[in-house]
């Protein structure tokens, strides 16, 4: 941490040194009325910049330190700056039509842990897909959050749990209500067997889950597959970035925020049988 924080300054001061420079720059462009000079020193700044952030502070940070700090405060996890299996889950989203509009994922800031003896593999989630404007295009975020996959119990049968206007249901599943006419407002759900269906999701099941679903804006995603409970939980805050001085309570704090969270859902599901 300590060259981190020697880069950090090195940062700072490229900084200062940069903005500095655009004085110089101004009034060159002003004597040789070429004003579009100072706008490409302003791009190779930014560029310049942010490449030393990412090499120097970025990915260290990433790469050393948090899995030294999550390490230490629990010695099963394990935490993985890049999965391997991303492509297995992007498939996943797109078979199942989760995320029907994203076409671009960014995956990144992965933790394997142990949550009330559920294996769970978790990471930082973008999804964006690009829309035409005419001659322009611009990126839009179908999901930024966090990510879930729970090597969960065997339930009666598959499901998938979203808000959405449109019905879009993946091959094999069907549209499904329940009495809660509330549920039905704020989600679609679709199910691989109707009949089965009803005894995972009882009165109580589906009570509990409106209810967490809503601290969230009914943003949820669930989806349930060959004994894996997916949970979509949407987030714009960006864990594991702080590289102050208060870093390692940080780090804590990000990991034991997501812990909490998702303990509810794993909560909700596990104990449906009791109804």
């Amino acid at each position: 941490m300590e060259i981190i924080i020697k880069n950090k300054k090195k940062f700072n001061k490229l900084l200062v040194l940069s903005l500095i420079g655009l004085i110089p720059i101004a009034i060159l462009c002003s004597i040789l009325h070429f004003p579009f000079f100072i706008f490409f020193y302003l791009i190779g700044m930014v560029i310049v910049l942010a490449i030393f952030h990412y090499l120097k502070i970025q990915k260290p940070f990433k790469e050393n330190v948090i899995p030294l700090v999550l390490k230490e405060y629990k010695p099963t996890l394990e935490f993985i700056p890049k999965l391997e299996v991303k492509d297995d889950y992007i498939d996943l989203i797109k078979t199942h039509k989760l995320i029907p509009s994203a076409t671009t994922f960014n995956i990144n800031d992965g933790i394997i842990d142990d949550i009330n003896g559920y294996k769970v593999t978790s990471f930082d989630l973008h999804a964006t897909h690009t829309q035409s404007n005419g001659k322009s295009s611009t990126t839009v975020t179908d999901f930024k959050g966090r990510f879930y996959d729970i090597e969960f119990d065997k339930l009666d049968c598959d499901f998938i749990i979203k808000e959405e206007i449109l019905k879009r249901m993946p091959n094999g599943y069907s549209f499904l209500e329940f009495e809660h006419i509330e549920f039905n407002k704020a989600f679609n759900i679709y199910v691989t067997d109707e009949h089965e269906a009803f005894k995972v999701f009882t009165p109580s099941v589906i009570k509990k889950y409106y209810e967490l679903a809503g601290l969230d804006d009914f943003k949820t995603i669930i989806h349930y597959h060959k004994n894996h409970l997916y949970v979509y939980l949407y987030n714009s805050k960006n864990i594991f970035e702080n590289t102050g001085e208060d870093y390692k309570q940080s780090i804590i704090n990000d990991y034991e925020e997501q812990y909490e969270d998702i303990l509810k859902y794993i909560e909700t599901f596990k104990y449906y049988k009791l109804d």
